[in-house]
C-alpha cells in the first residue's frame, strides 16, 4: 500500500519471513533480519521531520536515552539533578513533537510491572507534561505484580481498566489472526494468557 510508511510495510514482510522460517527455512529467518534493521533506520528517518522543530539541545537531552534522535551533546553532568530534570523534559518535547500530528498520537508503554523507580518517575513527569496534548497515553502492568512504587502512576492515571487474562480459546484465536496458529498453546504459556 502506498499510504503506509515504509517501515510499516517492511514490518509485514519481515513477519510473513519470520512465519517461513518457523518451518524451518534458515535464510527467511536471515532475510527477516536484515528487513528488521532496514525497517528500524527506515523509521528512525521518519522521526526527522516532527523533530525539526525541537531545539537540539532538547534533542541532546532525549538522545542521552534514545539517541535515534540525535542534536548533538547532552549540556548538564549525567550525574546531577538538573541533568535528570534537563532529560525528563528533553523527552518531553521530543515526544510532544512526534504526537504533535494528526491524527492523534499513542504513547503505549506495557509491562510497567517491571519498571524501577526511575523510570516511574519519568513516565510520571512525560504524563503531567503531555496533558492537554493530543496524545493517549496507555499503559500497561499486571496488578498482581506492583508494588508501592507504582502508586503515583495509578494516581495519574484518568481511567484505569482491569482487564483478566484470555482463555486458551482466545489467546488460539488471536494467533490464528495474527498467523501464529501453530504457535497458539506456546503463546498460552508464554504470556500466561
Amino acid at each position: 500500500n502506498r499510504n503506509l510508511p515504509a517501515f510499516v510495510v517492511m514490518l509485514s514482510q519481515a513477519q510473513a519471513l519470520i512465519a517461513r522460517a518457523q518451518g524451518g527455512d534458515r535464510s527467511a529467518l536471515q532475510a527477516a533480519d536484515r528487513l528488521l534493521s532496514a525497517a528500524w533506520v527506515s523509521y528512525v528517518q521518519t522521526l526527522q521531520q516532527p523533530l525539526a522543530g525541537v531545539p537540539a539541545h532538547w534533542r541532546a537531552e532525549a538522545a542521552r536515552l534514545v539517541p535515534e534522535v540525535g542534536g548533538g551533546e547532552a549540556t548538564a553532568s549525567p550525574d546531577s539533578a538538573a541533568a535528570q530534570q534537563r532529560l525528563y523534559e528533553g523527552l518531553a518535547h521530543v515526544l510532544a513533537a512526534l504526537v504533535a500530528s494528526r491524527p492523534p498520537g499513542l504513547l503505549f508503554l506495557d509491562d510497567l510491572q517491571f519498571a524501577d523507580p526511575a523510570s516511574l518517575a519519568m513516565i510520571g513527569y512525560l504524563v503531567h507534561r503531555l496533558a492537554g496534548r493530543r496524545v493517549l497515553v496507555a499503559a500497561a502492568w499486571r496488578s498482581e505484580e506492583i508494588g508501592a512504587d507504582h502508586a503515583a502512576l495509578r494516581r495519574s492515571a484518568g481511567r484505569v481498566i482491569r482487564l483478566g487474562r484470555l482463555t486458551r480459546a482466545e489467546v488460539g484465536e488471536l494467533a490464528t489472526a495474527a498467523g501464529l496458529g501453530a504457535r497458539a498453546a506456546e503463546l498460552f504459556a508464554e504470556t500466561e494468557g
